[in-house]
């Protein structure tokens, strides 16, 4: 798992978190589209920053997260946890949701 900087995350993969880029507006943390340097498509969840959680708290639920692998499941590739910044980068899946995917297939 690799860990991003925010800067990083706000410019190069989501225009500055442009709302052109929001990809899911239910829910409390929005998530945007972005692409990596390397061309990987990727969903970046901005969790809230009012959360209690800790830098340490966070960083060993990542640990717990990137060791499950499964091929329903989305691919956690990183995360950012700089100041009051929470946020986590996984694989980007089209239709939104692999609810949507599995139960609305077009």
């Amino acid at each position: 798992m690799k860990l991003y900087s925010y800067e990083d995350l706000r410019i190069i993969t989501t225009e500055d978190f442009s709302p052109v880029n929001k990809v899911d507006n239910r829910g409390f943390e929005p998530v945007y589209k972005g692409t990596l340097v390397n061309g990987i498509k990727v969903a970046i969840k901005v969790l809230s920053s009012e959360s209690t959680q800790g830098a340490k708290d966070f960083l060993s639920e990542i640990a717990a997260i990137s060791n499950i692998v499964h091929e329903n499941l989305v691919k956690l590739y990183g995360a950012c946890i700089e100041g009051d910044y929470r946020i986590l980068v996984y694989n980007y899946l089209e239709n939104n949701s692999l609810a949507q995917t599995l139960l609305f297939p077009q």
